[in-house]
């Protein structure tokens, strides 16, 4: 049974109708589409996330069932997209709307009719469902079957549902903020998303809130077991929707609206004092210590049958679709997803727990292009996900392809492992619509005054936040306010090469080259992402172009970008590689940046280094884990602008005996264990909770 969901109206007015009216048909496994001719112009951020599992070209399609929504405003507009509907042998036109008038519907009628050539079936909600929740709403509003009744996969929460003005007044502010921390039950806010942004610039951003429009209503109802609604009325269809999810899934549900426009329904639901700050007591007292009671008397209410989905599957003649749900595989799958970054950091950081993770779980990547090959060789299967470009129309634009591929190739109850620092729309979205586990890895070390509000803000998806730690107390400033923190040791590789293996290298190195040299140096000072740094790499390549005894590999991602004027050079030879680690143990000391993975590479692997701190507004603070081995004698670092102190250090590395000082005090440094064994036992944690 295909179906196309149209709505009476400009286009731009009525999208959200559409794709809300098509995800509860979707939800229980009838296929629908919206045409992509008759999006409008303009849509926001949240509305191509939700649309997007539904748009198609339907220019060639015959539907069984176009259904037309809120036909009683038919207009020009909505008889000129129906003039080119093609129906199967057996399909119709569907009009469902709210006629205040027997005129009024046979008018929408007609001209359904005349526009599309095909007779409507019209369906009058005031009459399918008499005692609806929305009462004056597009969208039907109808209660779900209960076979979509499942074991809850997240922790379930008291959604609080407060309107804009709410938040105006000091004392409101100060009552929120007691009911979230005294509720027995987890609790979150979702309100407008101006309010929402106010509440997470107050002092009160630690409370977790959703926007109307962040969430979809299914997700929603997956995430909670109790909603309190307080205000004027439930804000619109969507949360209409929500409302009978959560219903039919046996949730509770407190009506506070000033009208009581849930309870005068009739909608098993409690009423409850308009007064918010009445609410703490009022669930401690009554709610909370009879929460299975009244969850059962809410599944045996007449009201919901009075508006099951499946009276308007009756009106519809649509049938009962045979395949309702997703089925999940028994056996759990744990993704990983590094973000790509300056470098593969996170990527190889995400490879070290992985393989720490026991033989049973079922292991693999999605991950963008950069990094896919580094993670195929070491055998895990990978998933691409679409790079951002600037010739994409909208700046999320691979983003939504990458949404769409996590939801296709996850199910419920899978684990999804996020490595990086933004966290992007599309695993917000993933793990709340599919219902994932989802765990964040997220190094520290941030610039001072450097702001993560934004994605510290998206912390409230996460199950576990595992913290890879520096390895000097003193860089690890870590904030257990800011979520389920779990800090583990420092995660990075490290490589044995005895000294026959290592001379083997070198000697192999020199073969291959022709090039004799005593010395060995890598050069690691990035791709050039995050600042340029040619002009260091010509005067470190110019220095060891006057030596006899040098050789210099420059040494880079595969997928960096190099100058070409760095292939110019005798001794200074580039060199793409996944295997850095290993020339750089073969070498006599490395010039490096300080990010994270090389800076505790070098440290753990015990290989003498001259820090070249990277820093941009996005970064972590290299300066700082460079300044913490200068203090401790086991480096050296200069900024990247001060070229006469670089070069001047390097001499001292090649003259002085410096390396061999510095060497020693590697050897004797006492580190934290390292952090991946750790890591994955956490993550195994989260599969088998």
């Amino acid at each position: 049974m295909k179906m196309k969901i149209e709505c009476a109206g400009k286009a731009e007015a009525t999208l959200d109708a559409r794709v809300l009216f098509a995800r509860q048909l979707a939800s229980h496994g009838y296929e629908v589409l919206i045409d992509e001719a008759d999006l409008p112009d303009q849509m926001t951020r949240n509305q191509k996330y939700e649309a997007l599992a539904f748009v198609r070209d339907c220019r060639d399609t015959k539907f069984d069932r176009v259904i037309v929504l809120g036909a009683e405003n038919t207009d020009g507009a909505t008889q000129t997209r129906l003039r080119d509907v093609k129906l199967d042998a057996s399909g119709e036109i569907v009009a469902i709307g709210r006629f205040p008038s027997t005129q009024e519907r046979i008018s929408a009628k007609s001209k359904i009719a005349y526009a599309s050539g095909y007779e409507p079936n019209v369906i009058d909600l005031k009459d399918l469902f008499p005692n609806a929740i929305n009462q004056s709403g597009t969208v039907p509003a109808a209660v779900p079957d209960t076979f979509n009744l499942a074991p809850p996969v997240s922790e379930q929460k008291h959604l609080c549902f407060l309107e804009e003005g709410f938040f105006d007044e000091d004392s409101a502010m100060e009552s929120l903020f007691l009911t979230a921390t005294a509720s027995r039950q987890p609790f979150a806010v979702v309100t407008s998303g101006k309010a929402k942004e106010r509440l997470r610039l107050l002092r009160y951003s630690e409370i977790e809130a959703y926007s109307y429009s962040e969430v979809t209503p299914e997700a929603l109802t997956n995430m909670c077991c109790m909603a309190s609604f307080f205000g004027k009325s439930v804000p619109g269809d969507r949360m209409a929707v929500f409302l009978v999810n959560l219903v039919g899934r046996g949730g509770v549900i407190l009506d506070g609206t000033e009208s009581g426009q849930i309870t005068t329904a009739g909608a098993p639901a409690i009423r409850v004092p308009a007064e918010f700050r009445a609410l703490l007591p009022y669930l401690n007292k009554v709610v909370d210590s009879q929460m299975n009671l009244i969850s059962k008397k809410i599944r045996e209410n007449d009201w919901l049958a009075s508006n099951s989905i499946k009276k308007l599957e009756d009106a519809l003649d649509i049938g009962r679709p045979t395949n309702k749900t997703k089925k999940s595989p028994t056996k759990r799958r744990v993704l990983f997803m590094p973000t790509n970054g300056v470098g593969l950091g996170h990527a190889q950081r995400s490879a070290l727990v992985a393989g720490e993770l026991s033989s049973s779980n079922e292991v693999a990547f999605a991950a963008f292009p950069s990094c896919v090959p580094m993670l195929q060789n070491k055998g895990f299967d990978t998933l691409p996900l679409v790079q951002k470009s600037d010739a994409h129309a909208d700046s999320f634009a691979n983003d939504l392809v990458n949404f769409r591929r996590l939801v296709n190739h996850t199910h419920r109850g899978d684990v999804l492992v996020f490595d990086g620092v933004y966290v992007f729309d599309s695993i917000v979205r993933a793990t709340l619509e599919n219902e994932l586990r989802s765990v964040w890895i997220r190094r520290g070390l941030w610039q001072v005054g450097q702001s993560n509000a934004t994605a510290l803000e998206r912390r409230k998806v996460f199950s576990r936040i595992i913290v890879p730690t520096e390895a000097f107390d003193e860089l690890n400033e870590i904030d257990f306010q800011t979520g389920p923190l779990h800090p583990v040791g420092p995660i990075v590789q490290t490589v044995s090469m005895n000294s026959k293996a290592r001379e083997e290298l070198r000697k192999a190195l020199s073969e291959e080259l022709e090039i004799e040299f005593s010395r060995l140096v890598v050069t690691m000072l990035g791709g050039g992402v995050a600042a340029d740094r040619s002009a260091q790499l010509q005067a470190i390549c110019q220095t060891f172009e006057r030596r006899d005894d040098v050789l210099n590999l420059v040494v880079v991602w595969p997928h960096a970008t190099l100058s070409p004027s760095l292939h110019g050079w005798r001794n200074s030879i580039p060199v793409r590689t996944l295997h850095a680690l290993h020339f750089c143990k073969a070498a006599d000391f490395v010039i490096s940046a300080a990010g994270y993975n090389s800076f505790h590479e070098v440290i753990y692997n015990q290989i003498p280094a001259i820090f070249v701190p990277q820093m941009a507004p996005f970064m972590d603070d290299q300066e700082r884990r460079a300044r913490s081995a200068v203090e401790r004698e086991i480096g050296a670092a200069t900024s990247a602008e001060d070229i006469w102190s670089l070069l001047r250090h390097v001499s001292r590395f090649l003259e002085s005996g410096e390396v061999d000082r510095i060497s020693a005090r590697l050897h004797e440094l006492q580190l934290p264990q390292l952090g991946q064994t750790a890591a994955a036992r956490i993550v195994g944690e989260v599969v088998h909770q």
